[in-house]
């Protein structure tokens, strides 16, 4: 223009409540330096309903298209970003595909939520947490109808519990529903300045996450 000035236009768009409370979470867990990251290798010990659940080692790369599980018994279960592999060949197979995306999913939680496919609507507010329900378009990965409730604390935008239902296998969402369960993440700590959940306890869900 004739001053010679020229206007700087904002090229962020105005975000939803629901959109600024997954930008908190990802700011809060530094998804922008674990993303800088190639991958994190991580061991993983999981009683669950009283019984010895899962005992290994996961390795995955940040953006989760390879992952690799190392069993305490021997038994490694590979995602290739295409296809899951298993070895030995005799090994037992019941739950493989299961594992092999469940547990890294469940440790990749914060830096998913804007993953292709995915649909977040907020819930409500509470004294300590705000929550919104992550879901995924049809055709999502192996089990689409899932769902997650995302509990976030209202100071540290940390998330503190994710409610979620598993249709994996054929389940029903009814069914899955009739059986959600909460996952909590505690003691969390940072390694190199990124906030990592050390600790995970799981409890039963119905719209309220039961500690009691």
């Amino acid at each position: 223009n004739q001053n010679g000035t020229v206007k700087e236009l904002s090229s962020q768009k105005n975000l939803s409540q629901v959109e600024q409370l997954v930008n908190n979470i990802e700011k809060a867990h530094h998804k922008a330096a674990f993303m800088d990251k190639d991958a994190i290798k991580f061991d993983i010990s999981l009683d669950f309903g009283g019984k010895d659940r899962l005992n290994g080692t996961i390795t995955m790369s940040t953006d989760s298209k390879y992952v690799r599980l190392d069993k305490k018994d021997g038994t490694t279960i590979v995602y290739d970003g295409e296809k899951v592999w298993m070895t030995p060949i005799d090994a037992n197979s019941d739950g493989a595909r299961f594992d092999i995306f469940t547990w890294s999913y469940f440790f990749a939680l914060p830096y998913k939520l804007n993953d292709d496919g995915t649909i977040v609507s907020f819930k409500k507010e509470t004294d300590e947490h705000n929550v919104f329900r992550l879901s995924f378009e049809k055709g999502t990965g192996d089990a689409p109808d899932d769902w997650y409730d995302i509990y976030s604390d209202q100071n540290s935008s940390l998330i503190d519990y994710a409610g979620y239902i598993v249709t994996y296998g054929g389940t029903s969402v009814e069914k899955a529903t009739e059986n959600a369960h909460a996952i909590g993440y505690s003691s969390y700590q940072k390694l190199d300045g990124i906030p990592i959940a050390h600790q995970w306890k799981f409890y039963n869900y119905s719209n309220t996450v039961d500690t009691s």
